[in-house]
């Protein structure tokens, strides 16, 4: 009877503190800076890599052809699409400044800040990083071999969720992009 009083008070103290330590853990907070960083996409896609730094949202890409990303099923072809069309024909956007480079490399949309005011742009909800789209400052008028694009945060583009091993995954495209580190010069 004196072994089973025993093993009932040990019991009952690792229950209490099994739920105590459950209830003194917090929850991770998840917060912008711990999206930051450099992540490739894992399957095959125009879309290869995508940046995040403190101000921006990068995505990069070394074949841009919209067309043939439709016909290769490429998961992004939409995003591709949305962009070629603000290239081709920057006279029915608003936001293109035609005095910007018409040669370079390079398409730009700019971020907004991440600060006080832009930071209600983003709803932070567990692990998930919500809805990054484009507004465009400028556009080139052709595709060139390479170029990035800077996102803000006005639109809904993609939903990123960050998982345990600091990758984000794309859940409705189930694509994971995978962090990378790399070099700094």
């Amino acid at each position: 009877m004196k072994k089973r009083w025993i093993k009932f008070c040990l019991l009952l103290m690792s229950v209490v503190m099994i739920s105590w330590h459950i209830d003194s853990v917090e929850a991770k907070e998840i917060n912008y800076a711990d999206f930051i960083g450099t992540y490739q996409v894992d399957k095959d896609s125009q879309l290869q890599y995508l940046e995040i730094t403190e101000d921006a949202v990068i995505l990069y890409s070394n074949e841009y052809n919209p067309f043939g990303a439709v016909e290769s099923k490429d998961p992004y072809h939409l995003l591709l699409e949305a962009i070629y069309n603000l290239i081709v024909n920057p006279h029915l956007s608003s936001y293109v400044d035609p005095t910007d480079q018409q040669d370079s490399p390079e398409v730009t949309i700019e971020c907004l800040p991440y600060d006080d005011e832009s930071a209600k742009e983003f709803t932070f909800e567990t692990d998930y990083l919500t809805r990054i789209e484009a507004e465009p400052d400028y556009f080139i008028s052709k595709s060139t071999e390479k170029f990035k694009i800077k996102l803000n945060q006005n639109h809904a583009s993609l939903l990123l969720q960050l998982n345990e091993d600091g990758d984000l995954e794309d859940t409705e495209s189930q694509i994971t992009f995978k962090r990378i580190d790399v070099p700094t010069e």
